[in-house]
């Protein structure tokens, strides 16, 4: 059941589990920081009004996280509040996209 869509996201309901795709602003949109901690907040918001037993993130994050950046501490915030656990360090080979 789809229970949101915007331009950057969208959430739907698949029995109990919750699932949200993203596309996150990449570093050259005007007020990148700003737009990607509007839509964490946005996405936070709408999630935590929901009944769920499990949640998957994932789609295009637009951040490397061996390397880190401007929305680091708030992209480690956002996951630590909806308990996510990231996949990126299980992933094998040279090829580690988010």
């Amino acid at each position: 059941m789809l229970l949101c869509k915007t331009e950057r996201y969208i959430i739907v309901k698949f029995g109990d589990s919750i699932l949200v795709n993203v596309y996150m602003p990449c570093a050259s949109v005007p007020h990148h920081t700003d737009v990607y901690c509007d839509t964490l907040a946005s996405i936070s918001a709408y999630v935590s009004s929901c009944t769920y037993q499990s949640i998957v993130f994932g789609g295009d994050l637009n951040f490397d996280f061996n390397v880190g950046g401007a929305v680091s501490n708030i992209l480690s915030d956002f996951m630590d509040s909806l308990k996510l656990v990231p996949t990126y360090g299980h992933l094998s080979g040279t090829l580690r996209e988010t």
